[in-house]
């Protein structure tokens, strides 16, 4: 499909998305704005874009264009369902304050998120996603990855286990039948001993390479600013519907959009830009005072089910969120947002393992297999795991049907009151509880920091604004308990709890910033949400505000450090796209430097635009010979921060082709960490790129 063609219908599709969001906020009574109804609509046109990829990836089907198309077939679907509905729409709302913020949210989108990271390569997550959405984007569309074009060259056993062993090395490509994560067998491979697939869930990389492919290689991440954007606008929806003060609306959404953690994975090719719009996009459904609005709860859900492995880890919050809100509603329908969530969470589940069996399962066992440590003998396989995971959603769907019959027990009914009339109380112990568990936690892992920011609980908290937790806990113990009533805000003590249990047991140390702390990104929005909420009640208390306020320029000075230079790069995109790719043609072969480094950026993107890839040998005069029996043009990469001269290696003439440089940054600045965690500077030097190439004729 033509690019231009390709631009044409998505945004036509977008269009048509918010115009369908527009139609259905009407039907619940809900105020009509063109910006709600824009953010929306392109929040939910990459819901069902994730979603549709994800059906059309399990068949093994999966391209760009089908996938738009039949994206732009369902919002037509609701488009002309909006038409023939048309005389319901309310009157269209302006709200100078949703203005105000709106335009206030793209100045701080273009400034700190507009400048993106570069291409990493294999060997860490964000390289693997660029490297899988550059495969898509030369229609490489199948589930599973080949070498098999060396077998013709590779004759002597040698260079096949030479060869075999190198391409062992490319962390984050998982050879078939692999086990471990680091580590491949002798049978790992397939028939080929090469085929693999790449680590994670492809349906993001299939956005990335919607971008890419529409706007070019280099900008495949500028969907991330969309979602920063998306995702600072719900959070402000929601605060409205909490109807917090304007002022705590502004500095809720200031404190979320300056967090370093958030700016951070939104500049670069990682997941977690997407998923705090998931989390964020729940926390609206969930916590909203529309109880029809609460039955889609279940959206997010089915997104986050095929977008990211790590859902298992958050189904028992959204499973007893629907469960709460099923008692709260007392309607027979309510039970269908939780079953819904079941289901959906099982064919994700379903086509996770399908896709990534060792990702997959390596996540799932990983945990569940610490119970061997207190069960003698407790291990469990996949197939195991499969027939444990049906049975606990059976359970959990059972408990969802017998729910409503339970409530409407004379007995259950005057037990709901009383919790209902001790709400605070119970919220108060539960919090108290908490803050014991993470203080004990805390002193068991501290390595005698005052406030370590490796330690999870922490680094969440100085994310939140700083001192957002400990002023949750303190808040806590002092409102009055009869004014934690409302759902919405029990919901988000729930949530508040179960992260805290989440970052003490799942997560509980970060490496280091801010690559090892981007999983808290998606649910930094709760402890923020929670405090503003809470707050409220305490009548006025301007030294909130004010605490917020510091957080956000705390905040900037390291936001600073991102805008002067870009983190994660390896190679610049004008390198990866530009002259050198297009240098070599395609069905030549390709020489890599086989330092690892080299071999990790270069090896599967120069194979993916059809170039036959080989890491270098010892010898490369011999290499050469070998290869010109069956290539007219051998080309040779090689990348240092010192300057190379080809003639040092080879007596082949080689002649030069290309040679470039730019600047190599990393986040590993071990020493150079602030009281919070967060680097001061990156790391960064200067690489040069050299390409040579040889001609037998």
């Amino acid at each position: 499909m033509p690019n231009s063609l390709l631009i044409t219908i998505f945004i036509i599709s977008i269009l048509g998305s918010a115009f369908a969001f527009a139609f259905m906020i009407s039907r619940f009574n809900q105020d009509i704005s063109v910006i709600k109804a824009g953010i929306f609509g392109v929040t939910g046109y990459f819901f069902l874009y994730v979603f549709v990829s994800s059906i059309l990836l399990f068949f093994d089907v999966f391209t760009i264009s089908k996938t738009v198309i039949i994206c732009a077939s369902v919002i037509f679907c609701f488009f002309v369902f909006s038409l023939v509905n048309i005389k319901k729409f309310k009157r269209i709302k302006f709200c100078k304050k949703e203005l105000i913020v709106f335009i206030a949210v793209l100045l701080a989108a273009a400034v700190l998120s507009g400048g993106k990271f570069g291409f990493y390569g294999m060997g860490q997550d964000q390289g693997v996603y660029q490297t899988k959405a550059i495969e898509f984007m030369y229609g490489n569309n199948s589930n599973e990855l080949n070498f098999d074009y060396a077998l013709k060259t590779l004759s002597d056993p040698a260079d096949y286990i030479y060869f075999r062993d190198k391409v062992r090395e490319l962390q984050g490509y998982y050879l078939v039948g692999q086990t471990e994560p680091f580590y491949a067998d002798e049978n790992a491979g397939g028939k080929s001993g090469l085929e693999g697939v790449y680590h994670g869930l492809p349906t993001w990389p299939a956005i990335l390479a919607l971008f890419g492919k529409m706007f070019g290689m280099s900008h495949m991440q500028e969907c991330q600013t969309i979602f920063f954007v998306c995702y600072l606008m719900i959070t402000f929806y929601i605060l409205e519907n909490f109807k917090i003060k304007t002022l705590y609306e502004a500095l809720g959404v200031a404190v979320l959009g300056s967090t370093p953690l958030v700016v951070w994975v939104s500049k670069s090719a990682l997941t977690e830009m997407f998923l705090t719009v998931i989390m964020a996009f729940f926390v609206y459904l969930s916590c909203h005072k529309n109880r029809d609005v609460r039955l889609f709860m279940w959206i997010p859900v089915a997104v986050f089910s095929v977008y990211h492995v790590s859902v298992y880890t958050l189904m028992p919050l959204f499973v007893i969120c629907g469960w709460l809100l099923l008692v709260t509603d007392k309607r027979k329908r309510a039970v269908i947002p939780t079953l819904l969530m079941l289901a959906v969470y099982f064919w994700g589940f379903n086509f996770s393992v399908k896709l990534e069996t060792l990702y997959t399962s390596f996540n799932y066992l990983r945990p569940i297999n610490k119970l061997g440590n207190v069960i003698p003998g407790f291990n469990v396989d996949n197939n195991e795991l499969l027939l444990i995971l049906a049975v606990i959603l059976l359970i959990c769907a059972g408990i969802t049907l017998l729910i409503p019959f339970i409530v409407e027990n004379s007995k259950t009914v005057k037990l709901l009151e009383k919790v209902k009339a001790n709400a605070g109380i119970i919220i108060k112990a539960s919090v108290l509880v908490m803050t014991v568990f993470v203080m004990i936690a805390y002193a068991a892992n501290n390595r005698g920091f005052l406030l370590n920011p490796n330690y999870n609980p922490v680094a969440l908290s100085f994310a939140a604004g700083i001192f957002g937790t400990p002023l949750i806990f303190a808040g806590t113990l002092f409102i009055k308990k009869d004014t934690i009533k409302d759902t919405q805000t029990v919901l988000l003590y729930w949530m508040f709890i179960y992260i805290l249990f989440w970052s003490v047991t799942l997560r509980s140390d970060i490496p280091y910033f801010y690559y090892s702390g981007r999983y808290d990104a998606p649910f930094v929005i709760i402890p923020v949400l929670l405090l503003l909420a809470m707050y409220r009640d305490f009548g006025k208390k301007e030294w909130i505000p004010l605490i917020c306020l510091s957080s956000v320029l705390l905040y900037l000075s390291y936001d600073t450090v991102m805008i002067k230079t870009s983190d994660d790069t390896k190679v610049a995109w004008d390198t990866v796209e530009g002259e050198l790719n297009k240098e070599v043609k395609p069905g030549s072969a390709v020489i890599i430097d086989s330092n690892t480094n080299t071999l990790l950026e270069w090896m599967l993107i120069l194979k993916a635009s059809g170039k036959e890839v080989y890491p270098a040998a010892e010898d490369l005069n011999i290499q050469t010979d070998k290869l010109s029996e069956f290539y007219d043009n051998i080309y040779y990469l090689y990348e240092s921060p010192e300057d190379f001269n080809i003639e040092d290696i080879t007596d082949k003439e080689y002649r030069p082709l290309y040679i470039n440089t730019f600047v190599h940054s990393e986040d590993l600045v071990n020493g150079t960490e602030s009281w919070i965690g967060y680097p001061e500077y990156f790391d960064s030097e200067e690489n040069h790129t050299y390409m040579y190439m040889y001609s037998k004729n």
